[in-house]
């Protein structure tokens, strides 16, 4: 048998048995477990992908994938094709993997003169016991590979508490590690010129000297809520794979982003998805233009019942003088003399159209901002339906606004909003543009019925904020004539919310959509819905499979 052949065999094997640990076990939803495979993720991966399949199976109101709906019909038959697939579909743990812990995947690449980038990564995740994942990669890989596959797991050895596989077929390509801690696969490409190889790659991955969660608080923040699913990005390291951005103009780009780091992370919670993302850096673009501005002043132009309304304020007096000295001017030279032609080619076109230049616009706008979408109503049975809507800006330097405002009224722009019913007013420190009712409100600077008590406090507590109300966005869905589908299917939301915060030297977002039943699991109300669009209606979950007998998880 050729080496090729019996690589593709190991290789099938070694596919087969990552596939299962993809299949959830039964998994406990509470305080979360220590996560011994943190620190062997290496410092220097470049992305870094983190999902808890247990965690999300058993949220999803199932056992194992035995019990989803599909797998339960075809289970007989797959046990026909393999008795050893249909038991890990009802017990995964048979492989020996923990998958109440993350399973996590990184990766390191270099960029390539002469083709697509190069590099390495891997997998790290946790076993049940090292005795365990044995076994259960024994009998995987017996089954898919045969006689060619058990040979190949003749060359596992022990050296220094490790278990290790660096197959002679695989030529450097891949390389496996496990010990009752964790288990480490390790790829890489040794056919790419000066590209490392696995074995070598893995013996640095197991010392585990110089892990990414300690070297980067980015990383650890995102995990630090105990996700069902995230990510982790070097920005820089990314960036520069790009083959299209010339060296000079990468290094300017750097200058300006600073050291930036970026992660977000998916958590199906009681009544709630909730995404999280955030990102750092040690430029003066976080520190100068990110931070939070001064006690709001527009809230009283937010009213308390709206199908939408935001809210943003950040500190634009700080800003205003790097963004003009530092931001402006890199800017400009990002792009070498194209560039610089470019820009002054827009400036010319902004000074045509609005009497102003870039540092006009800087100049003029204040630190805060507000906009709220009351509601949309039909206007007979031909015309457009018109909605009722508020912009709102804070202004610091009115003389320049005023400027402005006699460029636009020189044109037909604004004559041809005032005549859909929107209009623009300028306001000492003030600028409003809305629909007519709203702008007259807007006028006596109070909305009736501003927020008030804790939908005031979210919106003040947060540097941005963004509320969207599922019960009107319902009732213009009924008025509109929507479908009775879709209907039902939005009275299971409540509200959607958006957050931004600087924090501890980041800035972070939340994303949340929030169910009206507060109780069941927000992965579950999804199900539910998916059965009820497929017309099953809102049945619960089939029953869990009975383990097979002498089948224990620990």
């Amino acid at each position: 048998m050729g080496r090729a052949t019996r690589f593709s065999r190991f290789a099938a094997a070694l596919a087969v048995a990552l596939a299962w640990t993809a299949i959830p076990a039964t998994a406990q939803v509470g305080p979360k477990k220590a996560d011994p495979g943190l620190k062997y993720i290496p410092a220097d991966a470049h992305i870094v992908l983190s999902i808890s399949l247990g965690q999300i199976l058993k949220k999803s109101g199932y056992e194992t994938l035995a019990d989803l709906p599909g797998v339960k019909e075809q289970l007989a038959e797959i046990r026909k094709q393999s008795e050893l697939a249909a038991k890990l579909l009802e017990a995964p743990e048979l492989l020996g993997v923990d998958l109440d812990r993350p399973i996590h995947l990184f990766a390191k690449l270099t960029p390539s003169k002469d083709g697509p980038p190069s590099g390495w990564g891997g997998i790290v995740a946790t076993p049940l016991s090292a005795k365990k994942f044995e076994q259960g990669l024994r009998d995987v890989v017996k089954e898919a590979a045969g006689l060619a596959g058990t040979k190949v797991l003749q060359q596992l050895r022990v050296e220094g508490g490790w278990n290790i596989l660096d197959p002679e077929e695989a030529q450097g390509a891949a390389s496996l590690s496990f010990n009752d801690e964790a288990i480490i696969i390790v790829g890489a490409d040794p056919t790419r010129e000066g590209s490392p190889k696995a074995p070598q790659l893995a013996v640095g991955v197991r010392g585990g000297k110089q892990p990414l969660g300690k070297a980067e608080a980015t990383f650890a923040g995102y995990l630090r809520n105990n996700p069902d699913a995230g990510g982790w990005m070097n920005f820089n390291s990314l960036m520069e794979l790009a083959p299209d951005i010339p060296g000079e103009q990468l290094k300017k780009m750097r200058e300006l982003l600073g050291n930036l780091r970026m992660a977000g992370a998916v958590n199906f919670l009681a009544g709630s998805i909730r995404a999280d993302v955030l990102y750092s850096s040690d430029s003066d673009w976080l520190k100068k233009f990110g931070k939070s501005g001064p006690k709001k002043t527009l809230l009283n132009l937010v009213p308390q019942k709206a199908v939408a309304s935001g809210v943003y304020s950040f500190d634009m007096d700080a800003s205003r003088k790097w963004m003009k000295e530092e931001y402006l001017p890199a800017l400009k030279n990002f792009g070498g003399p194209e560039g610089q032609q470019g820009f002054a080619f827009l400036e010319i076109m902004l000074m045509g159209a609005t009497g102003l230049g870039v540092n006009d616009f800087i100049d003029m706008l204040g630190n805060e901002m507000m906009f709220t979408f009351v509601d949309l109503k039909k206007v007979g049975n031909e015309g457009p339906p018109k909605p009722s809507l508020l912009l709102g800006l804070t202004i610091a330097d009115d003389a320049k606004l005023g400027k402005l405002m006699a460029k636009l009224n020189e044109g037909e722009a604004l004559k041809a909003m005032r005549g859909e019913g929107f209009d623009i007013v300028h306001q000492k420190g003030r600028l409003f543009i809305g629909s007519e009712g709203m702008i007259n409100v807007a006028k006596l600077g109070r909305v009736p019925g501003a927020v008030e008590g804790a939908q005031r406090g979210f919106f003040d507590k947060n540097d941005m904020a963004l509320a969207v109300d599922f019960d009107l966005i319902t009732r213009l869905a009924q008025d509109f004539d929507a479908p009775d589908e879709a209907i039902n299917a939005l009275r299971r939301f409540s509200r959607f919310e958006v957050t931004g915060n600087w924090k501890q030297d980041h800035f972070s977002y939340g994303i949340e959509l929030l169910f009206r039943d507060k109780q069941k699991n927000a992965l579950r109300q999804i199900l539910d819905l998916a059965r009820e669009v497929r017309g099953a209606g809102d049945e619960p979950p089939p029953k869990p499979q009975a383990r097979p007998k002498g089948i224990e998880k620990n």
